[in-house]
């Protein structure tokens, strides 16, 4: 049954836009490093054939991860349609103008011209403008998985981007996918970003970016130190990285198998001459370790190479778990034994070599013993005056028991366990055994930042039909990380110029080292509204907000009159 109502209803077909105080800060950081005219310089497009240009088409999708923390990245128009998109673009720019045809387009034109050197003459180029200054450069891969099957892909003659099966780092064999490589400064800030074909391995990645880096430090930039995993320690890459000519600084991690065992007969040394010297504690927080180093030298291929031996209190804490760990397993596997009983003393021995096998490298021994049981066996009934010969049964068990630890095993398991060989080619004059373990301690940068990356942020069906498009996307999201990082790092210097730390985190907790998804939250409840006459009004809640803005702005170097300018 349908209702009417006597009063007639007001239907409002204008209202006020109310544009995100995260969005107009990206939106500045965007304007400062010139990112419009960077795109639209680098790609092809033909400006009177275009209403919005390729620039301000990809800066749609920039703008469109700060949206909303963890919101999927889909229909990019329908993120600014209570937005004011003139505000945030150019005179003209409404939300139907950021369609997925047009930024499919834009995507196509970006792969085009090369999403990598896109990325990184403009990473460069932000560092540039804002003087940033950096001593390392950190680097890993990660696997982004995708849906699809991508048959182009498998044609033999096919030469662009390969989504296929790889090493999935997602554990997700099943999927296809491509491989993201990432170049982040000490303070997080990538400076490199390559999409790699879904079975591209560490050790190839590694070549390639320490000859792309060779190439950008040509460029003006100051040699920095590279900090990779493990699997940059290989022999063609060290080959690179100690060539006399281009030598490169470098700490790794060094794997027990390279150059007959080198690390192995470092460790062994290390342990058999008790050289370990303490460096204190390094990290922060309560999960902070205490280390102790032993440095060796060894000459590879003419180059002069520091071993650095490094053992952490958290490394003895493993030991003892392990340790304790062992002790149940073996236990558990004991008393399972000696509830059996054997028919003959051969099965029972045979028992106890298996059980001695399956434990073979437990950390602790086994001590046992093979017992026999007679058992008579009288007739049913009563029982007979006249001598009856009584059956005798004898049946065979295993008392075995946990010995003490194994010597041998538990030595060469605490030096596994407690232990790892850094690698590197800086000299002692230049940093000691302490700030070369600091620095590859400062590994877990990039690691963060992958974990950013893979945020729901992937976009509609039209963005990931062609693995061109796929390319130059997670580029984009790449820039979106740049401009977080930014944030963050601005945030974090200025905060260490302050003699107390202020009261705006939640519950009026300190702000202490805040991350870039920190400041976005602290922010996300404020917005401008533009009103129909074009009047800019910022819309806060209660003074909280108004202090936490003004405190975030200014640690940001940011005035609120410039978000609107």
């Amino acid at each position: 049954m349908m209702s009417t109502f006597n009063t007639p209803i007001k239907i409002i077909t204008k209202k006020n836009k109310h544009t995100p105080i995260n969005v107009l800060l990206a939106n500045r950081f965007l304007k400062e490093i010139n990112f419009v005219d960077w795109i639209n310089e680098r790609v092809t497009w033909d400006s009177k054939q275009c209403k919005v240009s390729p620039g301000q088409l990809a800066k749609s999708i920039v703008l469109s991860t700060f949206t909303q923390i963890r919101q999927p990245l889909s229909r990019i128009g329908t993120h600014f349609e209570t937005m004011d998109t003139e505000l945030l673009f150019e005179k003209g720019v409404t939300p139907s103008d950021l369609n997925d045809d047009a930024l499919a387009r834009t995507l196509d034109r970006m792969q085009e011209a090369g999403c990598s050197s896109i990325f990184s003459s403009l990473a460069l180029h932000a560092y540039t403008t804002f003087q940033i200054q950096f001593k390392t450069l950190h680097s890993d891969t990660s696997s982004r998985t995708l849906y699809g099957e991508y048959s182009a892909c498998d044609d033999p003659n096919y030469k662009g981007l390969l989504i296929n099966h790889g090493h999935s780092k997602d554990h997700r064999p099943d999927l296809k996918q491509v491989m993201v490589g990432h170049v982040v400064n000490e303070y997080g800030m990538p400076i490199s970003c390559h999409v790699l074909n879904g079975n591209t391995s560490d050790c190839q990645w590694n070549q390639d970016i320490v000859k792309e880096l060779r190439d950008i430090w040509n460029n003006g930039l100051s040699p920095a130190i590279y900090v990779a995993d493990s699997k940059l320690v290989t022999e063609p890459n060290l080959s690179l990285l100690v060539d006399p000519v281009k030598k490169t600084p470098f700490i790794s991690r060094c794997p027990d198998n390279f150059s007959k065992k080198m690390a192995v007969e470092v460790r062994q040394e290390a342990y058999d001459n008790s050289q370990f010297i303490s460096i204190g504690t390094i990290g922060r927080g309560q999960r902070a370790a205490c280390y102790e180093v032993s440095e060796h030298e060894r000459i590879w291929k003419e180059a002069n190479l520091r071993l650095i031996v490094c053992r952490s209190s958290a490394g003895k804490k493993k030991l003892e778990n392990h340790l304790e760990q062992d002790k149940k397993e073996l236990e558990r596997g004991i008393a399972e034994l000696r509830k059996r009983k054997f028919v003959c003393e051969p099965d029972a021995q045979y028992a106890a070599e298996s059980l001695l096998h399956t434990y073979r490298k437990n950390l602790w021994d086994i001590r046992f013993e093979i017992n026999s049981t007679v058992v008579e066996k009288r007739r049913p009934g009563r029982p007979s005056k006249q001598p009856v010969e009584v059956a005798k049964t004898t049946t065979w068990t295993v008392v075995a028991n946990v010995g003490n630890q194994n010597v041998e095993r538990v030595y060469k398991e605490k030096q596994k366990t407690e232990s790892f060989v850094l690698i590197t080619n800086v000299r002692k004059e230049t940093m000691d055994a302490r700030e070369i373990l600091a620095c590859y301690k400062e590994q877990r940068v990039v690691e963060i930042q992958f974990h950013l990356l893979k945020q729901p942020a992937l976009a509609a069906q039209i963005f990931i039909k062609t693995p061109g498009r796929i390319e130059a996307l997670i580029t984009l999201l790449q820039v979106s990380l740049l401009i977080r990082s930014f944030l963050q790092y601005r945030a974090r210097k200025n905060l260490e110029n302050r003699k107390t730390l202020p009261k705006i985190d939640f519950e009026r907790k300190k702000l202490d080292k805040p991350t870039s998804e920190k400041i976005l939250l602290l922010l996300s409840r404020i917005d401008v509204e533009t009103e129909l006459n074009g009047d800019h009004i910022l819309r806060l809640r209660n003074t909280f907000e108004e202090e936490k803005l003004n405190t975030l702005m200014e640690l940001l170097e940011i005035k609120i009159e410039q978000l609107i300018t």
